[in-house]
Protein backbone atom coordinates (compact mmCIF):
# COMPACT_ATOMS: atom_id res chain seq x y z
CA UNK A 1 0.00 0.00 0.00
CA UNK A 2 1.46 3.37 -0.97
CA UNK A 3 1.32 6.39 1.32
CA UNK A 4 -1.21 7.99 -1.03
CA UNK A 5 -3.71 5.19 -0.41
CA UNK A 6 -3.52 5.21 3.38
CA UNK A 7 -6.75 6.28 5.06
CA UNK A 8 -6.89 9.99 5.81
CA UNK A 9 -6.96 9.49 9.59
CA UNK A 10 -3.86 7.28 9.41
CA UNK A 11 -1.98 9.79 7.26
CA UNK A 12 -3.00 12.58 9.63
CA UNK A 13 -1.72 10.60 12.64
CA UNK A 14 1.59 9.81 10.87
CA UNK A 15 2.03 13.47 9.99
CA UNK A 16 1.57 14.44 13.64
CA UNK A 17 4.10 11.81 14.69
CA UNK A 18 6.65 13.10 12.18
CA UNK A 19 6.04 16.62 13.49
CA UNK A 20 6.60 15.44 17.05
CA UNK A 21 2.96 15.98 18.00
CA UNK A 22 1.10 12.72 18.46
CA UNK A 23 -1.81 14.21 20.42
CA UNK A 24 -5.26 13.63 18.87
CA UNK A 25 -7.15 16.68 17.62
CA UNK A 26 -9.10 18.32 20.42
CA UNK A 27 -12.87 18.08 20.73
CA UNK A 28 -13.05 20.33 23.78
CA UNK A 29 -16.64 19.98 24.90
CA UNK A 30 -16.37 16.19 24.90
CA UNK A 31 -13.04 16.10 26.75
CA UNK A 32 -12.59 18.95 29.17
CA UNK A 33 -15.28 18.25 31.78
CA UNK A 34 -14.21 15.70 34.41
CA UNK A 35 -17.13 13.79 35.85
CA UNK A 36 -16.48 15.06 39.38
CA UNK A 37 -16.15 18.74 38.45
CA UNK A 38 -18.81 21.30 39.35
CA UNK A 39 -19.45 24.95 38.55
CA UNK A 40 -18.59 26.88 35.39
CA UNK A 41 -15.97 25.52 33.02
CA UNK A 42 -14.09 27.46 30.32
CA UNK A 43 -13.73 25.59 27.02
CA UNK A 44 -11.24 26.74 24.38
CA UNK A 45 -12.56 25.56 21.04
CA UNK A 46 -10.09 25.31 18.11
CA UNK A 47 -10.29 28.40 15.93
CA UNK A 48 -12.30 30.40 18.51
CA UNK A 49 -10.18 32.98 20.30
CA UNK A 50 -12.57 33.60 23.19
CA UNK A 51 -13.40 31.04 25.89
CA UNK A 52 -16.81 29.36 25.76
CA UNK A 53 -18.38 28.71 29.14
CA UNK A 54 -20.52 25.78 30.21
CA UNK A 55 -21.95 24.25 33.37
CA UNK A 56 -20.38 21.02 34.49
CA UNK A 57 -22.66 18.07 35.04
CA UNK A 58 -25.36 19.13 32.57
CA UNK A 59 -26.12 19.15 28.87
CA UNK A 60 -24.14 22.30 28.02
CA UNK A 61 -21.15 20.31 26.75
CA UNK A 62 -23.34 18.42 24.27
CA UNK A 63 -25.03 21.66 23.14
CA UNK A 64 -21.64 23.31 22.62
CA UNK A 65 -20.37 20.38 20.56
CA UNK A 66 -23.57 20.32 18.50
CA UNK A 67 -23.42 24.06 17.81
CA UNK A 68 -19.75 24.16 16.84
CA UNK A 69 -19.65 20.94 14.79
CA UNK A 70 -23.09 20.49 13.23
CA UNK A 71 -25.43 23.49 13.44
CA UNK A 72 -24.06 25.50 10.51
CA UNK A 73 -23.65 22.65 7.96
CA UNK A 74 -27.23 21.51 8.63
CA UNK A 75 -28.56 24.90 7.57
CA UNK A 76 -27.40 24.19 3.98
CA UNK A 77 -27.26 27.87 3.02
CA UNK A 78 -26.88 28.83 -0.63
CA UNK A 79 -26.19 32.48 0.28
CA UNK A 80 -24.06 34.46 2.73
CA UNK A 81 -26.18 36.00 5.50
CA UNK A 82 -25.21 39.44 6.81
CA UNK A 83 -28.10 39.92 9.26
CA UNK A 84 -29.04 36.99 11.46
CA UNK A 85 -31.63 36.73 14.22
CA UNK A 86 -31.54 33.74 16.56
CA UNK A 87 -34.66 33.56 18.74
CA UNK A 88 -33.98 31.13 21.56
CA UNK A 89 -30.19 31.30 21.69
CA UNK A 90 -29.78 29.34 24.92
CA UNK A 91 -26.25 29.78 26.21
CA UNK A 92 -25.14 31.50 23.01
CA UNK A 93 -23.10 28.66 21.49
CA UNK A 94 -24.82 28.72 18.10
CA UNK A 95 -24.65 32.53 17.95
CA UNK A 96 -20.89 32.26 18.39
CA UNK A 97 -20.73 29.52 15.74
CA UNK A 98 -22.65 31.79 13.35
CA UNK A 99 -20.36 34.75 14.08
CA UNK A 100 -17.34 32.53 13.45
CA UNK A 101 -18.76 31.06 10.23
CA UNK A 102 -19.94 34.40 8.80
CA UNK A 103 -17.40 37.09 9.77
CA UNK A 104 -19.37 39.78 7.90
CA UNK A 105 -22.61 39.09 9.77
CA UNK A 106 -24.30 40.83 12.67
CA UNK A 107 -26.23 38.43 14.91
CA UNK A 108 -29.14 39.40 17.15
CA UNK A 109 -29.06 36.70 19.83
CA UNK A 110 -32.39 36.56 21.69
CA UNK A 111 -32.67 34.52 24.91
CA UNK A 112 -35.29 35.31 27.60
CA UNK A 113 -34.72 32.55 30.17
CA UNK A 114 -32.92 33.88 33.27
CA UNK A 115 -31.28 30.46 33.86
CA UNK A 116 -29.27 30.97 30.67
CA UNK A 117 -28.62 34.69 31.04
CA UNK A 118 -25.22 34.43 32.75
CA UNK A 119 -23.72 31.97 30.28
CA UNK A 120 -25.30 33.75 27.33
CA UNK A 121 -23.64 36.98 28.42
CA UNK A 122 -20.26 35.34 29.09
CA UNK A 123 -20.25 33.66 25.69
CA UNK A 124 -21.57 36.50 23.51
CA UNK A 125 -20.27 39.73 25.08
CA UNK A 126 -16.71 39.31 23.69
CA UNK A 127 -18.15 39.30 20.15
CA UNK A 128 -18.89 42.84 19.02
CA UNK A 129 -21.05 41.52 16.16
CA UNK A 130 -23.42 39.67 18.51
CA UNK A 131 -26.22 41.77 20.01
CA UNK A 132 -27.68 40.05 23.07
CA UNK A 133 -31.35 40.63 23.96
CA UNK A 134 -33.38 39.34 26.93
CA UNK A 135 -36.92 39.07 25.56
CA UNK A 136 -39.49 36.67 24.18
CA UNK A 137 -40.94 37.25 20.70
CA UNK A 138 -44.75 37.37 20.56
CA UNK A 139 -47.45 38.85 18.36
CA UNK A 140 -48.56 41.24 21.11
CA UNK A 141 -46.85 42.53 24.29
CA UNK A 142 -47.05 39.85 26.97
CA UNK A 143 -45.27 39.08 30.23
CA UNK A 144 -44.13 35.59 31.22
CA UNK A 145 -42.71 33.55 34.06
CA UNK A 146 -40.12 30.87 33.34
CA UNK A 147 -41.18 27.35 34.36
CA UNK A 148 -39.95 23.82 33.71
CA UNK A 149 -42.09 21.68 31.41
CA UNK A 150 -43.49 18.92 33.69
CA UNK A 151 -42.99 16.24 31.02
CA UNK A 152 -39.48 17.10 29.84
CA UNK A 153 -37.99 19.48 32.40
CA UNK A 154 -37.18 21.85 29.52
CA UNK A 155 -37.64 25.57 30.32
CA UNK A 156 -40.94 27.00 29.09
CA UNK A 157 -42.80 30.32 29.22
CA UNK A 158 -46.06 30.71 31.15
CA UNK A 159 -48.13 33.90 30.61
CA UNK A 160 -48.12 35.92 33.83
CA UNK A 161 -49.06 39.61 34.08
CA UNK A 162 -46.61 39.94 36.99
CA UNK A 163 -43.88 37.89 35.35
CA UNK A 164 -40.33 39.12 34.96
CA UNK A 165 -39.92 38.23 31.26
CA UNK A 166 -41.21 40.71 28.70
CA UNK A 167 -41.77 40.33 24.98
CA UNK A 168 -41.83 42.23 21.70
CA UNK A 169 -42.98 41.53 18.16
CA UNK A 170 -40.60 40.50 15.41
CA UNK A 171 -41.31 43.78 13.61
CA UNK A 172 -40.47 45.71 16.79
CA UNK A 173 -37.23 43.73 17.05
CA UNK A 174 -36.35 44.78 13.50
CA UNK A 175 -37.02 48.42 14.39
CA UNK A 176 -34.94 48.13 17.55
CA UNK A 177 -32.03 46.81 15.51
CA UNK A 178 -32.54 49.43 12.79
CA UNK A 179 -33.07 46.67 10.19
CA UNK A 180 -35.72 46.32 7.54
CA UNK A 181 -35.23 42.54 7.30
CA UNK A 182 -33.00 39.66 8.38
CA UNK A 183 -31.31 37.27 5.94
CA UNK A 184 -31.46 34.29 8.28
CA UNK A 185 -33.96 33.70 11.09
CA UNK A 186 -33.59 30.81 13.55
CA UNK A 187 -36.57 30.28 15.83
CA UNK A 188 -37.15 28.10 18.88
CA UNK A 189 -40.93 27.96 19.30
CA UNK A 190 -40.61 27.94 23.10
CA UNK A 191 -39.35 31.53 22.90
CA UNK A 192 -41.76 32.48 20.09
CA UNK A 193 -45.09 30.90 21.18
CA UNK A 194 -47.19 32.86 18.66
CA UNK A 195 -45.25 31.48 15.71
CA UNK A 196 -48.31 30.92 13.51
CA UNK A 197 -49.83 34.35 14.18
CA UNK A 198 -49.89 36.57 11.05
CA UNK A 199 -48.41 39.42 13.11
CA UNK A 200 -45.31 37.24 13.62
CA UNK A 201 -45.03 35.83 10.12
CA UNK A 202 -45.32 39.35 8.68
CA UNK A 203 -41.86 39.88 10.15
CA UNK A 204 -40.49 37.16 7.83
CA UNK A 205 -40.58 39.60 4.89
CA UNK A 206 -37.16 39.88 3.27
CA UNK A 207 -35.80 36.78 5.06
CA UNK A 208 -33.99 34.27 2.85
CA UNK A 209 -34.33 31.31 5.22
CA UNK A 210 -36.35 30.61 8.35
CA UNK A 211 -35.12 27.64 10.39
CA UNK A 212 -37.63 26.38 12.96
CA UNK A 213 -37.50 24.16 16.01
CA UNK A 214 -40.95 22.97 17.00
CA UNK A 215 -41.55 22.28 20.66
CA UNK A 216 -40.47 18.76 21.60
CA UNK A 217 -38.56 18.14 18.38
CA UNK A 218 -34.86 18.02 17.61
CA UNK A 219 -33.25 21.42 17.15
CA UNK A 220 -31.47 20.93 13.85
CA UNK A 221 -33.77 18.64 11.89
CA UNK A 222 -36.76 20.97 11.50
CA UNK A 223 -35.44 23.23 8.74
CA UNK A 224 -38.16 24.80 6.62
CA UNK A 225 -38.25 27.48 3.97
CA UNK A 226 -41.32 29.24 5.40
CA UNK A 227 -40.61 32.59 3.76
CA UNK A 228 -43.49 34.18 1.83
CA UNK A 229 -42.75 34.14 -1.90
CA UNK A 230 -42.69 37.93 -2.11
CA UNK A 231 -39.88 38.03 0.43
CA UNK A 232 -37.44 36.29 -1.92
CA UNK A 233 -37.44 39.35 -4.17
CA UNK A 234 -35.96 41.61 -1.50
CA UNK A 235 -33.14 43.57 -3.16
CA UNK A 236 -29.55 43.08 -2.07
CA UNK A 237 -28.43 46.40 -0.53
CA UNK A 238 -25.76 48.35 -2.39
CA UNK A 239 -24.87 50.49 0.62
CA UNK A 240 -25.13 48.25 3.69
CA UNK A 241 -23.41 49.00 6.98
CA UNK A 242 -24.66 45.66 8.30
CA UNK A 243 -22.90 43.75 5.51
CA UNK A 244 -19.24 43.03 4.79
CA UNK A 245 -16.66 45.83 4.69
CA UNK A 246 -17.47 48.02 1.71
CA UNK A 247 -15.09 49.21 -0.97
CA UNK A 248 -16.10 52.83 -1.08
CA UNK A 249 -14.50 55.97 -2.49
CA UNK A 250 -15.53 59.53 -1.66
CA UNK A 251 -14.72 62.46 -3.93
CA UNK A 252 -15.39 66.18 -3.46
CA UNK A 253 -17.30 65.55 -0.22
CA UNK A 254 -16.97 68.43 2.23
CA UNK A 255 -15.37 67.57 5.62
CA UNK A 256 -18.37 68.91 7.55
CA UNK A 257 -20.23 66.33 9.61
CA UNK A 258 -23.49 67.06 7.81
CA UNK A 259 -22.02 66.62 4.30
CA UNK A 260 -22.10 62.82 4.36
CA UNK A 261 -23.37 60.36 6.94
CA UNK A 262 -25.29 57.06 7.00
CA UNK A 263 -29.05 56.95 7.49
CA UNK A 264 -29.93 53.61 9.02
CA UNK A 265 -27.94 50.73 7.54
CA UNK A 266 -28.71 51.17 3.86
CA UNK A 267 -29.09 54.91 3.24
CA UNK A 268 -26.99 58.05 3.41
CA UNK A 269 -27.01 61.81 2.98
CA UNK A 270 -24.86 63.27 0.20
CA UNK A 271 -25.16 67.02 0.68
CA UNK A 272 -24.57 68.98 -2.56
CA UNK A 273 -21.70 71.45 -2.65
CA UNK A 274 -22.36 75.14 -3.36
CA UNK A 275 -23.29 75.94 -6.97
CA UNK A 276 -20.23 76.06 -9.20
CA UNK A 277 -18.16 73.57 -7.22
CA UNK A 278 -17.52 69.98 -8.26
CA UNK A 279 -20.38 67.72 -7.14
CA UNK A 280 -19.75 65.28 -4.28
CA UNK A 281 -19.47 61.68 -5.43
CA UNK A 282 -19.83 58.42 -3.53
CA UNK A 283 -18.50 55.39 -5.47
CA UNK A 284 -19.34 51.84 -4.36
CA UNK A 285 -17.79 48.65 -5.75
CA UNK A 286 -20.18 45.75 -6.35
CA UNK A 287 -20.36 42.54 -8.41
CA UNK A 288 -23.13 41.98 -10.96
CA UNK A 289 -24.43 38.58 -12.00
CA UNK A 290 -27.00 38.32 -14.78
CA UNK A 291 -29.75 40.74 -15.68
CA UNK A 292 -30.57 43.00 -12.76
CA UNK A 293 -32.24 46.23 -11.69
CA UNK A 294 -30.93 48.89 -9.36
CA UNK A 295 -33.62 50.49 -7.22
CA UNK A 296 -33.15 53.49 -4.97
CA UNK A 297 -35.26 56.05 -3.17
CA UNK A 298 -34.13 59.69 -3.53
CA UNK A 299 -35.30 62.39 -1.16
CA UNK A 300 -34.94 66.09 -0.39
CA UNK A 301 -36.61 66.30 2.99
CA UNK A 302 -36.46 70.00 3.95
CA UNK A 303 -39.40 72.18 3.03
CA UNK A 304 -37.29 75.28 2.18
CA UNK A 305 -34.56 73.55 0.12
CA UNK A 306 -33.70 74.62 -3.40
CA UNK A 307 -34.00 71.95 -6.14
CA UNK A 308 -31.29 69.26 -6.17
CA UNK A 309 -30.08 67.23 -9.14
CA UNK A 310 -29.35 63.55 -8.38
CA UNK A 311 -27.26 61.47 -10.76
CA UNK A 312 -26.62 57.69 -10.59
CA UNK A 313 -24.10 55.96 -12.87
CA UNK A 314 -23.32 52.23 -13.07
CA UNK A 315 -20.07 51.29 -14.83
CA UNK A 316 -17.90 48.27 -15.52
CA UNK A 317 -14.50 47.98 -17.17
CA UNK A 318 -16.04 48.47 -20.63
CA UNK A 319 -17.66 51.78 -19.65
CA UNK A 320 -21.01 53.12 -18.45
CA UNK A 321 -23.79 50.52 -18.57
CA UNK A 322 -26.62 52.51 -16.99
CA UNK A 323 -27.23 56.05 -15.84
CA UNK A 324 -30.12 58.06 -14.47
CA UNK A 325 -30.71 61.70 -13.50
CA UNK A 326 -33.56 63.53 -11.82
CA UNK A 327 -34.24 66.89 -10.15
CA UNK A 328 -36.20 66.97 -6.91
CA UNK A 329 -37.72 70.09 -5.35
CA UNK A 330 -38.06 70.72 -1.63
CA UNK A 331 -39.81 68.18 0.58
CA UNK A 332 -40.16 65.50 -2.13
CA UNK A 333 -38.99 61.99 -2.89
CA UNK A 334 -38.85 59.67 -5.89
CA UNK A 335 -38.17 55.98 -6.53
CA UNK A 336 -35.68 55.45 -9.37
CA UNK A 337 -35.10 52.14 -11.17
CA UNK A 338 -32.20 51.47 -13.56
CA UNK A 339 -32.25 48.38 -15.80
CA UNK A 340 -28.82 46.76 -15.89
CA UNK A 341 -27.60 44.57 -18.79
CA UNK A 342 -26.95 40.82 -18.26
CA UNK A 343 -23.28 40.90 -17.32
CA UNK A 344 -21.21 38.94 -14.80
CA UNK A 345 -18.44 41.28 -13.73
CA UNK A 346 -17.26 43.74 -11.08
CA UNK A 347 -18.93 47.13 -11.37
CA UNK A 348 -19.16 50.51 -9.65
CA UNK A 349 -22.22 52.50 -8.64
CA UNK A 350 -21.63 56.25 -8.40
CA UNK A 351 -24.04 58.62 -6.66
CA UNK A 352 -23.66 62.40 -7.00
CA UNK A 353 -25.72 65.46 -6.07
CA UNK A 354 -25.56 69.11 -7.10
CA UNK A 355 -27.71 72.21 -7.03
CA UNK A 356 -30.00 72.27 -10.04
CA UNK A 357 -29.75 76.06 -10.38
CA UNK A 358 -27.48 78.90 -9.28
CA UNK A 359 -28.99 78.93 -5.81
CA UNK A 360 -27.90 78.33 -2.20
CA UNK A 361 -27.30 74.78 -1.03
CA UNK A 362 -28.56 75.56 2.46
CA UNK A 363 -31.08 72.95 3.69
CA UNK A 364 -30.56 70.92 0.48
CA UNK A 365 -30.65 67.70 2.50
CA UNK A 366 -30.21 65.26 -0.36
CA UNK A 367 -30.63 61.65 0.75
CA UNK A 368 -30.27 58.27 -0.95
CA UNK A 369 -32.31 55.60 0.83
CA UNK A 370 -32.36 51.81 0.53
CA UNK A 371 -30.44 51.36 -2.73
CA UNK A 372 -30.49 47.71 -3.77
CA UNK A 373 -29.85 45.31 -6.64
CA UNK A 374 -32.88 43.17 -7.50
Amino acid sequence: MSAATLPFATRQRLARQLAGDDQPPAEPAALIVPADQIGLIASHWPGISEALWLRAGGSDAAHLTEAMQHAIPRLKLDFTPFRIIEIGAGCGYRSVALAHAFPGATIASVEPFPANARLHALNTLPWRRIIGLRTAITAHPTRFTAIADPATGIPALRPDSEGGIGSMSLSDLHRLLGWDHADLLLIDQRVCPDLDDPDITAGFAGTRLVALRRTGEDTETIIRHDVPSAAHGHPRPVFDLGGPPMKMARQNIAPDAWAFFPIGDTGFRLHPNPHGQQPPRLILHITLAGERQLETQLRVNHETANPVRFRITVSCETGIIATGETILPANSQQMVTLDLPPINAPATVEFSTEMAHAQSNGFAWAEVLGSGIR
